[in-house]
């Protein structure tokens, strides 16, 4: 989808950005909307790249090591379902901002992934 924005600039903004503009051989209007692409991209690669908290990273995977062992008490049981939760609403919110990211760079989210050398997701 597309849609048209009117922006009124000072004279010297507007004469500063037409001057750029011209020297990549693209219009004023073109290298604004591509200017808020790559500042959008860039918002979501931050996003993206932000990691789940190392406190709840390890927790997690003590807790699965546990349980894979059969020593899990009841207790760490219910800490592990809450911390699984976690772990998945941040695998899920990551994954809506790569399927962003990948539609504004028209790729795929594998080519996205690569880009940013991020390795599929292991399945324990």
């Amino acid at each position: 989808m597309s849609h048209q924005m009117f922006i009124a600039l000072p004279d010297m903004q507007y004469q500063a950005l037409a001057a750029l503009a011209a020297q990549q051989g693209v219009t004023p209007e073109h290298l604004a909307a591509a200017w808020l692409n790559e500042r959008q991209q860039q918002e979501l690669i931050q996003q993206i790249k932000k990691p789940l908290s190392a406190a709840i990273r390890q927790r997690y995977h003590a807790l699965i090591e546990r349980r894979r062992q059969h020593t899990l008490t009841a207790e760490e049981h219910a800490e592990l379902l809450q911390l699984t939760n976690q772990v998945e609403m941040y695998d899920a919110k990551r994954a809506e901002l790569l399927v962003a990211l990948a539609e504004l760079r028209h790729q795929t989210i594998e080519q996205v992934m690569q880009d940013l050398n991020i390795p599929a997701p292991s399945h324990e």
